[in-house]
């Protein structure tokens, strides 16, 4: 019944969005009013605390380089609202204390009707974010930045108003455009990120062959150990694949998505598309070969790429050029996403299960075994899905004749666990396709590897990829 709910509910919104847009304009809602809840801070959160007085920095330890400095640094992604009808348009009205050369970002999206989310948009009381898509659940994520000497924002009050308008065809995104078949792929020169014990732009702390990325703009930063904007990386020289979220900001600047078409494009516009502002300025001269904050470009990356999936996912010595698809492009009809038993947060198994580099099949640097058993220990590996609907699961082990020929994976379906045995005596180091599956949305435990079977042979937990059909 609640499948059968939500693809009606999906058809009416479908058809009311299609009525607007053959009518050419929409007719201008009633705005919308709702007050954010400051007093109770949880969920999505790094550095950012309730003192009293209002949301501010914690730990003034907690810094972050911004603006081409070290500065203390805090966000917080407030819970999603449902409002009770569809909108693209999204004002902040703040009461807040802000210092000089401190900041306080307010940046909002909204959820299609389909089920994915559109890029972040900075908001204000003057300047509303006009959103590329309409949708009724909204989201909005404040970034705190003090002043570098410790003079930190605090946020007292923050209320907003919401409501549908007519969007200019020029402000549209490849997320409005029903034509764009395919996510955007460029071909972008990259580097390795390192910085292991640092803290990222959505708050999570980088660990040792972390698996992540940075593009130089807030638009496309994923929620803490989310994956909602994700890209698909592939290195030609190796021939190898990986999928992974954007968890951090930059190389050298924050306000280029270059990825957009040059009318939405935050910055440098006169750029042409997929073309990054700092490739520019190092092999072209453009902006007299400086970043947004005047530094001189000594290198010419659109992208930064954590230490796991630089040396192992892709097989990379060295900076050099790889093929980026930015896969929230096409508004999640391609979405897909990677999660290793290395992945910070994404995997949990007992002590039961051994960890082991010996197979050169393995994807990342190691993989779990275990003895089977008829107990009830899987390996689980979480996921955010980030919609209701038909998804592909894809598992990857290393192949031996020591392995279980009968190894249980176990899909959290929206029906109900579905057990799916693979052979992994055979198939060893590539994507084998569990099946298509209906899935619920949310951050779950989505597919696991059991212990329970008779036949003799290591069970393996390595890797799983699932891929929305």
């Amino acid at each position: 019944m609640r499948g059968i709910v939500h693809n009606f509910k999906f058809i009416v919104n479908l058809i009311a969005l299609i009525v607007l847009f053959a009518a050419g304009t929409f007719a201008q809602t009633k705005p919308l009013l709702w007050q954010a809840n400051l007093s109770a801070v949880g969920g999505d959160v790094s550095n950012v605390v309730n003192n009293g007085y209002g949301l501010t920095l914690g730990d003034e330890n907690v810094r972050q380089s911004v603006y081409g400095e070290q500065r203390g640094y805090g966000i917080y992604t407030l819970p999603v609202e449902t409002l009770s009808q569809a909108v693209n348009r999204i004002r902040a009205v703040r009461k807040a204390k802000v210092p000089a050369g401190a900041e306080l970002l307010i940046e909002v999206r909204v959820r299609a009707i389909g089920g994915a989310w559109s890029e972040w948009i900075a908001t204000t009381a003057k300047s509303p974010a006009l959103l590329p898509q309409l949708g009724e659940e909204v989201q909005a994520r404040l970034t705190f930045i003090d002043d570098g000497a410790g003079n930190k924002p605090v946020l007292r009050g923050l209320r907003f108003d919401a409501d549908a308008v007519d969007q200019p065809a020029e402000e549209k995104t490849p997320q409005t455009q029903a034509a764009v078949a395919a996510p955007l792929t460029y071909k972008i020169f990259a580097t390795r990120e390192g910085l292991v014990g640092g803290t990222t732009a959505n708050g999570h702390v980088i660990q040792t062959n972390d698996r992540f990325v940075a593009l130089p703009s807030r638009r496309g930063l994923s929620s803490n150990g989310g994956t909602e904007y994700s890209v698909r990386l592939y290195y030609p020289k190796t021939g190898k694949t990986a999928t992974v979220p954007v968890w951090d900001v930059g190389p050298w600047n924050t306000h280029d998505d270059y990825w957009n078409t040059p009318s939405v494009r935050e910055m440098w516009r006169d750029l042409p598309q997929g073309k990054p502002e700092a490739f520019a300025a190092k092999l072209e001269g453009y902006n007299g070969g400086k970043d947004e904050f005047g530094r001189t470009v000594i290198s010419p990356n659109g992208i930064d790429i954590a230490d796991g999936t630089f040396w192992y996912d892709l097989g990379m010595t060295d900076n050099d050029y790889v093929e980026v698809t930015y896969l929230w492009t096409t508004g999640g009809t391609t979405w897909e996403t990677i999660v290793d038993n290395e992945t910070t947060g994404r995997f949990a198994a007992s002590a039961n299960w051994s960890t082991s580099s010996y197979s050169s099949q393995r994807y990342g640097t190691n993989y779990r075994y275990a003895t089977p058993q008829a107990v009830s220990d899987a390996a689980w590996f979480k996921v955010s899905i980030p919609a209701v609907a038909n998804y592909e699961v894809y598992v990857w082990y290393p192949a031996s004749t020591g392995y279980n020929s009968s190894t249980p994976f176990i899909v959290a379906t929206s029906s109900g666990n579905q057990t799916v045995r693979v052979n992994q005596q055979i198939n060893g180091g590539t994507w084998v396709s569990l099946g298509i599956f209906n899935l619920n949305a949310g951050d779950y435990n989505a597919v696991g590897v059991s212990r329970w079977t008779s036949t003799a042979g290591y069970v393996i937990a390595d890797a799983v990829r699932i891929v929305r059909r």
